[in-house]
């Protein structure tokens, strides 16, 4: 495992993963859409099942511009503040874009960009007239009528401007800076700005706090703050002046929420799930969407806290060494790399049971557990003490695994077992150095002593040479190509691919069938095949003598294999049906005679 410094960066993506949610709504079906920090797009997740929904966008994204599956490149997002869903279309902050992008909520296709001329920050929708409302930067303000797409200046004092979140309820507009809760009453006509006066109450919940209004109560209003990581239920009086707290639920804790706790750890946005009755709050810096009812109960999660590459390799490397179906034919090492001095000398202690340890053995470069029965323990045990820190030179994991498996001492190569099949997998998450040295010494083990090498290609950070370098490691080892995975959840699932095809390579056959008996002598058949996933299993029958002793007599001249009998593709002969052919006048037309 590469434990270089880039394995402690920070992942996105993912099946249920979200990077840095700013705000979340949901659809009619009560489907939950995220906008995302930075260029990352736009998620939809199936609320039943917290996946993400693969007919929105890119399989569950949109937003980035990809006009393949977006239908042109005009909503592309960058820090989207704030998203809300409207007639079953998303719309959301694209600040750097200066614009509100509206994305299909069923399909994630594009249908309109508005471009505004300021930077946005602030953004909502009246539900009730179809005006979106959006400010931001200190120097702009405007309404989007969303039936006719008519957009209008307001014009109005700066305060409105600098608004961080808000919402409509009730004919009025509420909005919050400068550690106040801010009304002022709607135009019913025209453009339907706000009007340029307020009233306010103070609300000391820190530099940002969200607001999201009930639809069925026009006074109750729902805060989060980013500063406190908290979320209340407050009513606000008649005037606008003052407010009652009716609950104040979570704390600050990167730690998933429960039915007994709720825990925040600086969010950001709120929406709410009109067909449910729900509340949805971004838990801007756990990279979750979290789901609550109107009494603020925790319902569900989705996301939970960002991973970084490192604390994704130890999941995923947990997960196949307690997999009994993976570790009852399979005997486990494990070691970590980066740059420095590497190898593999010596054990200090039993190294048939694990105990003791490698010579050398640094903070950068060790084979922590050397390969044997009770390996998959104790990989369990001591996985999550691997930490992230230094370079990335492939000449640093090929020394400990070319040293340990060569070495005439400590080696776990058993000569005695012909049948004993050993490999080297290896992930990384960057471009290395040193890779020529590495991929000679590859192949040397490869050609020299059948060790196989796999090259794991993990996360986003690896350019277009980089991955060939990956692939170059693959080749030589005798494994035709890299494993590409560029998520958490991609590196579980193809490490146990490839572990499965270790141990398929073992036990690629069926039981055999014997004919005759065996005083006598007679056949035995045996179907072999070799494991590929995804694709069609390569293999053969073979025929082998039985001798009236039971013995197997490998030399026999009638013994076969189907994959050597078979004439060469452009010369055999295929039964099958022949469209507009009449067989009636021959039914018994497979025949050994058509076999020549």
């Amino acid at each position: 495992l590469d434990k270089s410094g880039s394995m402690g960066w920070r992942m996105g993506g993912g099946t249920t993963g979200m990077k840095y949610p700013y705000d979340a709504a949901a659809d009619s079906n009560g489907d939950i859409l995220v906008s995302q920090s930075g260029g990352d797009g736009v998620k939809k997740f199936v609320y039943n099942s917290a996946s993400l929904d693969s007919g929105f966008g890119n399989n569950g994204i949109s937003g980035k511009g990809n006009s393949t599956y977006e239908g042109n490149n005009q909503c592309r997002t960058s820090y989207s503040y704030s998203g809300e869903v409207y007639n079953d279309v998303y719309y959301t902050i694209a600040y750097y874009e200066r614009s509100v992008v509206a994305i299909n909520a069923s399909t994630g296709k594009c249908v309109k960009k508005y471009y505004l001329g300021f930077y946005p920050y602030s953004m909502t929708i009246d539900q009730s007239t179809g005006y979106l409302y959006v400010g931001g930067s200190r120097s702009g303000f405007k309404t989007i009528n969303l039936a006719n797409n008519s957009m209008s200046n307001c014009s109005l004092h700066q305060i409105f401007k600098e608004g961080y979140s808000s919402t409509v309820s009730g004919g009025y507009y509420y909005f919050y800076t400068r550690n106040r809760i801010w009304r002022s009453s709607l135009y019913t006509s025209g453009s339907r700005c706000p009007m340029n006066s307020w009233s306010y109450f103070r609300y000391n919940q820190g530099n940002y706090v969200s607001l999201e209004a009930n639809p069925s109560s026009a006074t109750e209003l729902w805060t989060l703050s980013w500063q406190n990581s908290r979320m209340e239920k407050i009513t606000v009086n008649s005037a606008g002046n003052g407010y009652t707290r009716n609950s104040r639920i979570g704390s600050r804790s990167m730690t998933n929420s429960s039915a007994s706790s709720t825990f925040f750890y600086y969010p950001w946005g709120l929406g709410w799930d009109e067909t449910n009755n729900r509340v949805i709050a971004a838990d801007l810096n756990k990279g979750a969407v979290q789901i609550f009812d109107t009494n603020g109960d925790w319902i569900k999660t989705f996301g939970g806290a960002p991973t970084t590459r490192m604390q994704a390799a130890h999941a995923a490397i947990k997960s196949l060494v307690t997999d009994a179906s993976l570790t009852s034919g399979v005997n486990f090492g494990f070691a970590y790399w980066a740059h420095g001095k590497a190898g593999f000398t010596s054990w200090s202690g039993n190294h048939k049971t694990g105990t003791g340890s490698a010579r050398p053995c640094n903070n950068y470069n060790c084979l922590k557990v050397p390969i044997f029965k009770g390996g998959a323990a104790k990989i369990a045990g001591m996985i999550h003490t691997v930490n992230p820190g230094g370079g990335t030179d492939a000449a640093a994991f090929m020394k400990i695994a070319s040293q340990y498996y060569l070495n005439g001492t400590y080696s776990p190569i058993d000569k005695s077992s012909p049948c004993q099949n050993s490999y080297i997998l290896v992930i990384g998450d960057g471009d290395w150095y040193n890779h020529s040295w590495a991929e000679n010494k590859v192949k040397s083990l490869y050609t020299q002593h059948k060790i196989k090498t796999f090259a794991v290609a993990f996360g986003t950070g690896i350019s277009s040479s980089g991955l060939r370098n990956f692939n170059k490691i693959a080749v030589a080892g005798g494994t035709k190509k890299a494993i590409e995975a560029r998520t958490a959840e991609k590196l579980k699932s193809e490490l146990k691919a490839a572990i499965s095809q270790i141990i398929a390579e073992k036990l690629s056959f069926t039981a055999p069938a014997i004919t005759a008996k065996l005083t006598t002598g007679g056949s035995m058949y045996q179907a072999s095949f070799d494991y590929a996933k995804n694709k069609e299993w390569a293999g053969t029958i073979k025929r082998t003598k039985v001798l009236p002793n039971g013995d197997l007599d490998p030399n026999d001249k009638g013994n076969w294999s189907a994959q050597e009998q078979l004439p060469k593709p452009a010369s055999r002969k295929i039964w099958s049906v022949i469209p507009g052919t009449d067989y009636t006048t021959d039914y018994n037309n497979f025949v050994t005679s058509n076999a020549t």
